[in-house]
This record gives structure tokens, C-alpha cells and sequence, in this order.
């Protein structure tokens, strides 16, 4: 991150990844498949959030 002329950071998107492979396995992904669905939102979404959770309690 560049901190730019105005005091406020810069995110340079040529550094951020660009995919991420997870393994999961079967049962857990039909879980989150399964919770997916009854809330409306995608399985990529799901395993956002639960990503970004276990990264914040760390």
C-alpha cells in the first residue's frame, strides 16, 4: 500500500491474490451448499464471511 498525497492509503490491486483453492471436503461442502441456499447468498460469499471471521478472532 502507497500512502498517497492526500493522507489516505492506496491499495495497489497487482499484489492482492488472485485465487485462493480451498479443499473441502464433501460433507462440508454440501453443508455450506445447503446454507447457502437458505440464506440467499452464494457459496463464495459463505466462505468469505466465514474466512474473514476466523481471520478477525485470530
Amino acid at each position: 500500500m502507497d500512502s498517497g498525497d492526500d493522507g489516505r492509503y492506496r491499495i495497489n490491486p497487482d499484489k492482492l491474490p488472485k485465487e485462493l483453492d480451498i479443499d473441502l471436503t464433501p460433507a462440508l461442502l454440501e453443508r455450506l451448499a445447503k446454507d447457502a441456499a437458505a440464506t440467499g447468498r452464494s457459496l463464495d460469499e459463505l466462505i468469505l464471511e466465514i474466512l474473514d471471521k476466523y481471520l478477525q478472532d485470530r
